[in-house]
């Protein structure tokens, strides 16, 4: 007896799954995610946006949200039912820091105090019946300039660290070091890596196909000309971030003149924000002779608020 061609055997039937899932995938996508792009620094909180029309609402059943970094599998952050009231966390992303906010025709996803394994890239999905639907993708990435807190002096040299992770996009970074001197109007630019790969390193886990690119500016024989705050800028997959800047200042028996009084008005010293080797080309001076030596330290600038791209 001949079979019936719907009933043809498993063949038939792994074809059909197949080509199921494929027209499934290809289902004109209804998802909103307004932010391509989000640049956060480190610790910040941030919310991943995502909308769908109220109307499909009664055909949702599922909610999903996942995290993909090229050359591991998408990781599945949060998945919510149509009639729960709170998402259900994968475990790992129940440490407290990963939240789903759901209301009608919405699927949030806030992570507070950032770090930077949390770049990547962040797709929203819905399911129904019988599709799947994906967003377009939130792109969430850090540029990090390190912190340190000892001071450095004139004659010393440091070292200015970039780091940015590139396994969220492959290809090369070009790298611009900005510097924004006391009253400058503009940054001036006076480094830049160019297209360079060879300063990424593989992470030391076994397995991890992660790099962490780490771009430095050496500064030695540093004077009073060297003040200002130092940007990195880093421009990668076709846009351009940067760090949240250093400032090298500074204080002791030079200080800055008042326009106009010529008084010296010292500046106030905070926490630094970059990593730096310091390297003495003389040795330490006494107690008495460092009362008469200017010093230097770094500090960190609070830059404008991040302006998130749509």
């Amino acid at each position: 007896m001949q079979r019936h061609p719907r009933c043809g055997g498993r063949k038939l039937l792994t074809k059909m799954m197949r080509l199921c899932v494929t027209f499934t995938l290809l289902k004109t996508n209804n998802l909103v995610q307004p932010s391509a792009l989000l640049e956060v620094h480190l610790g910040d909180n941030v919310t991943l946006e995502c909308s769908f029309p109220e109307e499909e609402t009664n055909y949702i059943h599922y909610m999903y949200w996942f995290k993909f970094i090229i050359g591991q599998t998408p990781q599945l952050i949060a998945a919510s039912h149509k009639y729960t009231e709170e998402a259900t966390l994968s475990e790992n992303f129940n440490s407290g820091r990963f939240k789903v906010k759901l209301g009608t025709g919405i699927n949030h996803l806030i992570i507070s105090r950032t770090e930077s394994s949390d770049s990547a890239m962040y797709y929203c999905a819905t399911r129904s019946d019988y599709t799947i639907q994906f967003g377009p993708g939130t792109f969430s990435r850090t540029v990090v300039q390190q912190v340190v807190s000892d001071p450095v002096h004139p004659g010393d040299s440091v070292t200015l660290q970039c780091t940015v992770d590139s396994d969220t996009c492959a290809g090369e970074h070009s790298v611009y070091w900005f510097r924004h001197g006391s009253g400058e109007s503009l940054p001036g630019l006076i480094y830049t890596h160019g297209n360079r790969s060879d300063e990424c390193e593989k992470s030391p886990e076994a397995g991890s196909p992660t790099h962490s690119c780490v771009y430095s500016l050496p500064k030695r024989n540093l004077s009073r000309s060297d003040a200002g705050i130092y940007y990195c800028a880093v421009v990668t997959c076709g846009d351009i971030l940067f760090g949240d800047g250093t400032q090298l200042e500074f204080q002791g028996p030079f200080f800055d003149k008042c326009a106009g009084g010529g008084r010296d008005t010292p500046r106030r010293g905070h926490r630094s924000v970059a990593r730096h080797t310091k390297q003495d080309s003389n040795p330490r001076p006494t107690r008495k002779q460092s009362q008469a030596k200017p010093a230097a330290s770094l500090h960190p600038h609070t830059p404008p608020a991040v302006k998130r791209q749509p």
